[in-house]
C-alpha cells in the first residue's frame, strides 16, 4: 500500500489529519487537522490550536505542519475502498466509480467525511460531498481528456449552474477569492459536478518533484504581490498540487507559479490572468505561490482573457 498520497488521512492523538502533498520530509507527513474524534464521532476542526505544535519553519515567514510518522496510530489510504456505505451515498459512490472505470481510470480513491463514515465513524454534521482522488500522471491525463464523458442528465457539471459554484467558492468552500467570470469559465470545466444534489469532487494528483516546501535550502516569503501573468506552459497543471510556467506582462520575467487545490487546471496556455500571490525566494531563484502561505484570504487568480 502506498502511503503519503494526497487525500490519505491518519489519526494522531484522536485528531484526524489529511495529507495535502505527495512529497514529504523524511519520517514526516505534510498534513493538516480536519476532524477531532469524540468517542466514535468526527467533529470539524475550526481552531488552529491542533496544528501549532507541529509547525516547522522552512523559511522566513513560512511554517509548514510536519507530522511525525511514528505518532500515527491509524492510517487511512484513500485507495482502500472497503467501505460500509449505505443508501443514497452508496448509490452515488458506485455511479461515479463506474463512470471513472468506464473511461479507463483504475487508480481511484475516496477521502473526506464520506470515506470516514464508510469506516464506521459518525458525523456531527449532516451534509457531505463525495471527494474522489485519481492518482498518477496517466490517470490524470485520462480524466482531463475524457471529462465530458462523465457528465449526463443525472451527473452534470456546474457549467449550467455557474452561480452555484461562484457562491460556493465565495462564501462557503474557500476564502480564496474568485470572480463570477472566472467561476463560469474555469471552475465549470474542472472534474466536479452535481449528482442528485450531492457535490462531487474528483481531484487528479501525481508526484511533481520540483517543490519548494521539502527542499534542503531554506526559502523566504517575500510578501503578497499583484501580477498580470500570461501562461506559457500548463502541462503540470492537470493535477493538484500543481504549477504553471508564466510570464509577468509588466516585466517580461518568467516564473514558476505554484498553485493549490482551488487553482489547479484553471488556465490554459496563452490565457492571461490577474493574480495576487506570494513571491518566494529559494536559493536566489524567485517563484510565485498560491499554496496558502501568508494572508491567503487575498489570494486570487482571475481570468482577463483567453488567447495564445
Amino acid at each position: 500500500m502506498k502511503t503519503g498520497i494526497y487525500g490519505d488521512m491518519f489519526i494522531v492523538d484522536r485528531i484526524i489529519f489529511r495529507i495535502y502533498n505527495n512529497i514529504h520530509p523524511k519520517n514526516h507527513y505534510i498534513a493538516y487537522p480536519i476532524y477531532k474524534i469524540d468517542k466514535n464521532k468526527i467533529i470539524k476542526i475550526k481552531s488552529t490550536k491542533y496544528i501549532k505544535k507541529y509547525l516547522a519553519p522552512v523559511g522566513k515567514g513560512i511554517n509548514i505542519p510536519f507530522i511525525p510518522r511514528k505518532k500515527v496510530t491509524q492510517y487511512f489510504s484513500c485507495f482502500d475502498l472497503n467501505l460500509r456505505l449505505t443508501g443514497k451515498t452508496k448509490k452515488e459512490f458506485e455511479i461515479i466509480l463506474q463512470k471513472l472505470r468506464k473511461i479507463g481510470i483504475k487508480n481511484i480513491g475516496l477521502t473526506g467525511s464520506t470515506y470516514l463514515k464508510g469506516k464506521g465513524f459518525k458525523k456531527d454534521f449532516s451534509k457531505s460531498d463525495l471527494d474522489f482522488i485519481i492518482y498518477g500522471k496517466k490517470e490524470s491525463k485520462i480524466l482531463m481528456n475524457k471529462l465530458s464523458e462523465l457528465h449526463d442528465k443525472d451527473f452534470h457539471s456546474y457549467k449550467f449552474h455557474p452561480k452555484k459554484i461562484y457562491h460556493r467558492r465565495k462564501y462557503h468552500s474557500t476564502p480564496f477569492f474568485i470572480d463570477y467570470f472566472t467561476a463560469k469559465e474555469f471552475e465549470t470545466s474542472k472534474p466536479q459536478g452535481i449528482l442528485n444534489g450531492t457535490h462531487i469532487n474528483i481531484t487528479p494528483t501525481m508526484k511533481i518533484k520540483e517543490t519548494e516546501i521539502t527542499c534542503k535550502n531554506k526559502i523566504e516569503l517575500m510578501g503578497l504581490k499583484k501580477f498580470r501573468i500570461k501562461i506559457l506552459e500548463d502541462n503540470k497543471a492537470q493535477n493538484t498540487p500543481a504549477q504553471y510556467s508564466v510570464k509577468d506582462m509588466a516585466s517580461d520575467k518568467e516564473y514558476i507559479l505554484y498553485t493549490n487545490i482551488f487553482y489547479y487546471c484553471f488556465g490554459k496556455k496563452g490565457n492571461i490572468f490577474n493574480i495576487e500571490c506570494e513571491e518566494i525566494k529559494n536559493n536566489n531563484k524567485v517563484s510565485l505561490s498560491l499554496e496558502g502561505w501568508g494572508n491567503f484570504r487575498k489570494y486570487r487568480m482571475n481570468l482577463i482573457k483567453h488567447g495564445k
